[in-house]
């Protein structure tokens, strides 16, 4: 789930963390800073972090499909079969034919299969 975020593509995460959480002060409604920090707290293994951040954007605004997905993903990798199949269904009824997101469309449809057929 790795970010495509300046910071975050150099590595430094603490520093993208920081950065993510300082945009709060400012605008603490701001669905997309906290896709980024759960992204960074992810990349650091920090599921229950990122899980939270992607849960309060989805909080802000509910219709905000990249949040879905990396919320499916999240649980996936924590074990929640159930959440992570329920994200991956609002993704993909979210995102339909989205050419920006064709590669998660189809990796969402993928797992989504999966976590149904077990």
């Amino acid at each position: 789930m790795k970010a495509r975020y300046p910071l975050d593509d150099q590595g430094k995460l603490d520093e993208a963390v920081k950065e993510y959480r300082e945009a709060f002060l400012t605008n603490p409604n701001y669905p997309e800073a906290h896709n980024n920090l759960g992204i960074a707290l992810g990349d650091e293994g920090k599921l229950d972090e990122a899980i939270a951040e992607y849960r309060e954007a989805l909080r802000i605004n509910p219709r905000f499909a990249l949040s879905r997905y990396n919320l499916g993903e999240a649980l996936r990798q924590q074990g929640d079969r159930a959440g992570a199949a329920r994200e991956f269904r609002d993704f993909l009824r979210l995102a339909p034919g989205n050419p920006e997101w064709k590669e998660k469309i189809e990796r969402a449809r993928s797992v989504l299969a999966e976590l149904e057929r077990s």
